[in-house]
């Protein structure tokens, strides 16, 4: 049996594990120390060992597999598709392309994010690879930066509607009341500016997204899922979405149902939106060809949902999502 090295809290774990994992040749004794790792970081969990020991073991169950995606790779009479090679690897097929897909990300991004993660799940290891084939179609029309910045030089009513999921903690207001004032200059006359939104700071948003633009209404995002609201001891179970307009006020949309579905859907980032409910939003405020921006694109979930819908989108962020993918034209 291969032999994980001992946790050192005092090295990061993209350069102890990798460094072991390489070392093992072969898809066989690979998938042993998968297993393994596997193993242990169920004991780990249910002993509530410390999370940095956790994700010990999950970093060399990652590495081990993205090593297998890589072999599996460069094996040609695999890439031909012999699929009765991979049962008798015991490895089930859809699993075998994923892991090759693990192989493809940048070396540097997937090293980041084992280094930084604080809670290592498959579920996540996996977004990566989301991350990855979303880049690729959204890295045309995302800019990177300060939206307050960014739309300084853009022309007065370009923008068609803007949908997005500003920052909800009281540190962030200030965003609010610039994007207020942002969207009152860019979006044409009567465009929408539709807003996830929290409920803790809810007076807040409305109050500094009234300073220049109309409210239209309030949508619910129902969740899958309760958010513990800790300073209130509530389980919250929706979400307020916030329909704003720039003036005059004109009702632009076909009769709608104001509750929004969601499917479950945080593969990239604990607080990203899923894209489903971005299409539902779409598809009830906006028509095709109409140009909607995300000035907080976060893992570009709007601009997924807006090429699914056949709407043109221009997405801003502060990159930090994409880091390590952009190139210099990028930047």
């Amino acid at each position: 049996m291969n032999e994980l090295i001992p946790y050192n809290a005092n090295v990061d774990l993209d350069v102890q594990v990798k460094r072991n994992v390489m070392k093992v040749k072969g898809i066989d004794k690979l998938l042993e120390l998968d297993k393994q790792a596997v193993t242990l970081h169920k004991l780990a969990k249910k002993a509530r060992e410390p999370k940095s020991v956790q994700n010990f073991y999950m970093a060399y169950a990652s590495y081990a597999r993205r090593e297998i995606g890589q072999i599996l790779i460069d094996d040609l009479d695999f890439g031909r598709g012999k699929v009765d090679k991979v049962s008798t690897l015991k490895i089930e097929y859809h699993e075998t392309k994923r892991w090759q897909k693990l192989a493809k990300i940048e070396g540097k991004v997937f090293d980041k994010f084992v280094k930084d993660s604080k809670n290592i799940s498959f579920n996540k290891l996996y977004g990566l690879i989301t991350i990855q084939e979303r880049y690729d179609i959204i890295a045309p029309k995302i800019y990177y930066g300060r939206f307050q910045n960014i739309c300084k030089g853009w022309e007065d009513g370009s923008i068609d509607h803007i949908v997005t999921d500003p920052p909800y903690p009281e540190e962030f207001l200030q965003e609010w009341s610039d994007l207020s004032e942002v969207a009152s200059r860019i979006l044409k006359p009567s465009g929408y500016c539709i807003c996830y939104a929290g409920q803790t700071h809810l007076p807040d948003y409305i109050n500094r997204l009234s300073k220049h633009l109309n409210y239209y209404w309030q949508m619910v995002f129902m969740q899958t899922f309760h958010t513990q609201i800790f300073p209130r001891k509530i389980f919250a179970r929706y979400k307020p979405i916030l329909v704003f307009q720039k003036s005059p006020v004109e009702v632009k949309n076909d009769w709608i149902t104001d509750v929004i579905k969601p499917t479950v859907q945080k593969d990239i980032m604990d607080w990203q939106q899923d894209v489903e409910s971005y299409k539902q939003i779409i598809s009830r405020f906006t028509k095709q060809g109409e140009v909607i921006l995300d000035p907080f694109a976060g893992s570009g979930t709007a601009g997924m949902a807006c090429k699914e819908l056949q709407r043109e989108f221009t997405l801003i962020d502060d990159g930090k999502i994409f880091e390590g993918y952009k190139n210099e034209e990028d930047q």
